[in-house]
């Protein structure tokens, strides 16, 4: 028996993978997504979801930074 999986797991693996894209496949493109969906879920998003939609986003910014 397979237990149920977590609230907000989809949107978060969404994130991580958006961070990966914005990395090697398309940097920029995949940074809009991902914050269009930062500023569109975070409020209203499962602990799990809104923690990697964070560190997604913010890592983000510092590597545009540096």
């Amino acid at each position: 028996m397979t237990e149920p999986a977590p609230a907000g797991q989809s949107l978060a693996i969404a994130a991580e993978t958006l961070y990966l894209v914005n990395l090697m496949l398309a940097p920029g493109l995949a940074f809009l997504v991902l914050a269009w969906l930062w500023l569109k879920r975070r409020h209203d998003a499962p602990p799990l979801a809104r923690g990697h939609l964070d560190q997604t986003f913010f890592v983000s910014l510092w590597g545009g930074v540096l």
